[in-house]
């Protein structure tokens, strides 16, 4: 089966028998980020449809993130991208991004992976979280995931670890808008003004999202 075919956590915990155990084991260390770097990611975001495909996504903003972060661990973990991963002839995938282990071999042989990077592509985490565990499993042990903080927040026996750094955040807005034709002009106005307004700030926040205005105002 592929990754996709497990479509919530208690497949994959039924399938394989095995347990989770959720905790906070990731220590946040706050490090130097190279002004070339930050230079060049600030351009990609300001000069470039970042948003307009995966592939886009991935090649431009979330690439850049990974390969700056492994520079500092390159002598003991390698990175991987799109490399399939396959657990038996049954299980198998391509996460977008993997670090793993330097083999004894060589930088040619994938190790024990260590983490395993796969794009959220739709507002379902429950079956996105059994693609996940699925491919870890596949994968062996993974310690981590990365995914949108508004997918982990409420996800069952999941803890949030923490976030990236705001230099290298890709934040995703979310707009409002009345369409044309609407018969609720009015009730739609009153909504959006609601959704912008200190009133829903609470309800945002709890989603693991953030209000409009808020971010850079601290």
């Amino acid at each position: 089966m592929a990754f996709t075919d497990y479509k919530n956590l208690s497949m994959v915990l039924q399938k394989f028998h095995i347990t989770y155990t959720a905790e906070n084991f990731v220590k946040v260390n706050t490090v130097d980020i190279h002004p070339f770097f930050l230079e060049d990611f600030s351009f990609s975001k300001s000069h470039m449809d970042t948003k307009v495909s995966e592939y886009a996504i991935c090649e431009s903003m979330v690439y850049p993130i990974l390969k700056e972060s492994y520079k500092r661990y390159a002598e003991r973990v390698v990175l991987w991208s799109h490399r399939l991963v396959q657990y038996d002839e049954d299980l198998s995938g391509t996460p977008d991004y993997s670090v793993a282990t330097l083999s004894p071999l060589g930088r040619i042989v994938f190790g024990s992976p260590v983490l395993l990077l796969v794009e959220a592509k739709r507002n379902d985490f429950t079956e996105g979280w059994g693609q996940c565990a699925a491919a870890m499993v596949a994968a062996g042990e993974a310690d981590i995931a990365l995914l949108p903080v508004s997918e982990i927040v409420h996800a069952p026996g999941v803890d949030l670890a923490g976030v990236l750094a705001e230099e290298i955040q890709l934040n995703q807005v979310f707009s409002a808008a009345v369409v044309a034709g609407s018969k609720e002009v009015e009730a739609a106005k009153r909504l959006i003004a609601f959704l912008a307004s200190a009133r829903a700030a609470a309800a945002i926040k709890s989603g693991g999202m953030e209000p409009l205005g808020k971010r850079g105002s601290d």
